[in-house]
């Protein structure tokens, strides 16, 4: 089916919603909404002259004023009860959302993204209300649960983590990061169709999250439905972060993207499992049932007795020891997993230093310093541990098929994880040599390039220092078309880049300039001005030189041209990173290269993403 695709626009709404994320109370511009529509929206789409599927925006309009909706939220609600997908906007990146309910709209998905059908979805709901919702029989919403709030006395009033339904060993997790870029793998409920979970035979858990983005989670919540979202972009290419990125991948294939600017984030949410039989398991000793029910020992049971219970945790029967399964970082993502030991070892009423990458995170309800407490022994798939079952049926997206890879060949520069390459943040000779290492190879690795371009060869694997950097190269048998380098790394300019001036040519862009938003919207949008269409517009088509011929400015003496995007920390690596990689395609380079950074806090998330991105891993010291 072919859509013409019209692109909202959201940024003349103010979305808030009430405390908490029991439920959702939505606020738009100041007044409080209708969460369900009062008339129906899942209107039929319209088959225009041009033999293409669009959105009767003048009818869902009028239904949508009926509840006080904006057009933009009337019209996502719109498709996703027609059982459409559309791209919106989340914290993290753009989603492709479908209501994660009908099987018929989760295909759609996996056909417009080419997406592969056993690679797993995640699911995302607006409130606890709605995800403990769809464990009931009848998936509809619990009177029962109405009234019941996670800030009351656990002791005195049961909540969502005594419904067993939802694992305990989430629960301080879930206080301190949602809404915000986390997922964590719980039991499937039956509802959820098996197209979510890749088709997987073996696999009985779903992996879902509580986005913080105001506009992902009222189109969540005014559905009234789950809904599944992977990255909206063409499988395998760099995560979308902009809508422009969408229009690029997606134009025709889907009828709506909701335009709420760039991704705060930039990253895909963390992925944390708890309760996976594959996962390694520890054994906490024999369990003394007394100190459960004797309430002058509570100060000085073990802090796992709050995080244990059916799905994470189970009795050997020989020893009469109770075995629990050890909590696994998936996927690295918006959430780090400094942030998630500093939870489990903070004593305090707030986090402390610890926050997402979108923002600080709320209050705790409470903490403990006991080293019981299961999350201070959290482990990373791939660094402490990793099973082949897991990769052959994964449980969460980014653990089986290659992702985020732009046009061009990227290298990678990967330094030794024992140092720290974010240079603002250092200081003296010791913390300035990891850099120094990283910028040497960096310009051996593009003399390198340069060498076997001038012999017209490819470069199939990382090159040892064959090149004197002092060192001159003639650029008489240099063949054109020119030879474009893309290069990615934190620092404030380029002037370490001591290139040979009769051979290269050096462009600098500056990430953090606001002349660099300009730019990374390609070619801009134009507005389309009709009766009943509002603020609705469309994004042009960008043709081939048009970025190029603003952007760069070509030399005819200089036959090798260097861009360079300046980045200004570890965070600004992370938000910017899937946009510069798509960006040097727009430039048409032949190879980017991205200097590479420690694994610690978001660069833990920032590295995966760029390995499995790169097909050239250099590493440094």
């Amino acid at each position: 089916m072919k859509f013409n695709t019209i692109v909202v626009p959201t940024f003349d709404s103010s979305i808030r919603f009430g405390p908490g994320i029991d439920k959702s109370t939505i606020f738009i511009n100041g007044a409080k909404i209708h969460n369900r529509p009062k008339s129906r929206l899942d209107l039929p789409l319209l088959l225009n002259s041009d033999s293409k599927y669009h959105i009767d925006t003048s009818s869902i309009s009028n239904v949508g004023e009926l509840s006080n909706w904006p057009d933009w939220l009337s019209y996502s609600v719109s498709c996703i009860l027609n059982h459409e997908i559309i791209a919106i906007p989340t914290e993290t990146v753009y989603g492709l959302a479908a209501n994660a309910l009908s099987e018929k709209a989760v295909r759609k998905i996996y056909e417009a993204k080419g997406r592969p059908s056993d690679n797993p979805l995640i699911v995302h709901v607006s409130s606890l209300e709605m995800l403990i919702s769809l464990y009931k029989p009848s998936n509809s919403n619990l009177s029962e649960f109405k009234e019941i709030s996670l800030s009351k006395n656990t002791a005195k009033n049961p909540d969502y983590w005594d419904a067993d339904v939802l694992p305990k060993i989430y629960k301080q997790l879930v206080e301190i990061f949602w809404p915000g870029p986390l997922t964590i793998v719980l039991p499937r409920p039956k509802c959820i169709p098996s197209i979510v979970l890749g088709n997987s035979q073996v696999n009985n858990t779903v992996a879902f999250r509580l986005p913080s983005h105001p506009v992902a989670r009222a189109i969540i919540e005014c559905c009234g439905v789950p809904i599944a979202a992977p990255s909206a972009n063409s499988s395998g290419l760099p995560s979308p972060t902009l809508a422009e990125h969408v229009f690029k991948d997606l134009n025709g294939l889907i009828p709506l993207i909701i335009d709420s600017g760039s991704s705060k984030i930039g990253l895909e949410s963390t992925v944390v499992d708890a309760i996976s039989e594959k996962l390694p398991t520890k054994d906490l000793g024999v369990l003394d049932r007394s100190t459960l029910t004797d309430s002058n020992q509570f100060k000085s049971k073990p802090f796992y007795f709050e995080q244990i219970d059916e799905f994470n945790s189970y009795i050997d029967p020989s020893n009469n020891h109770v075995i629990a399964k050890v909590p696994c970082i998936l996927r690295p993502g918006g959430i780090s997993f400094e942030q998630i030991t500093e939870m489990a070892n903070s004593h305090n009423s707030k986090l402390g230093s610890a926050t997402n990458i979108g923002g600080t995170a709320p209050a705790s309800k409470y903490f403990s310093n006991d080293s019981s407490n299961l999350w201070n022994d959290l482990i990373v798939y791939g660094k402490n541990f990793s099973d082949a079952g897991i990769e052959t049926a994964p449980t969460t997206p980014g653990m089986k098929y290659k992702h985020y890879s732009p046009k061009a060949k990227v290298s990678l520069l990967i330094p030794n994880q024992n140092t720290n390459v974010d240079s603002n943040n250092n200081s003296g000779v010791d913390k300035l040599l990891p850099s120094l290492l990283i910028r040497k190879k960096t310009i051996e690795y593009i003399l390198n390039l340069y060498h076997d371009f001038c012999n017209r060869s490819v470069i199939k694997t990382p090159l040892k220092s064959s090149i004197d950097p002092s060192s001159n190269h003639s650029i008489a048998n240099i063949p054109n078309p020119r030879f474009l380098i893309g290069l990615v790394c934190i620092a404030s300019d380029s002037k370490w880049l001591n290139l040979p001036e009769e051979s290269f040519s050096v462009e600098t862009f500056d990430t953090s300039s606001p002349s660099f938003n300009t730019l990374s919207k390609f070619s801009g949008i134009s507005s389309i001005s009709a009766e009943h269409m509002n603020t609705i517009y469309q994004l042009p088509k960008l043709s081939d030189n048009n970025l190029k011929s603003k952007s760069i400015n070509h030399s005819e003496n200089q036959k090798v041209k260097v861009i360079v995007f300046l980045v200004s920390s570890k965070y600004t690596l992370g938000s910017n990173m899937f946009n510069l990689l798509r960006l040097a395609d727009e430039f048409g380079v032949n190879e980017i290269i991205v200097e590479g950074v420690s694994d610690d806090g978001e660069g833990m998330a920032i590295m995966n993403r760029l390995r499995k991105a790169s097909t050239n891993h250099i590493f440094v010291g």
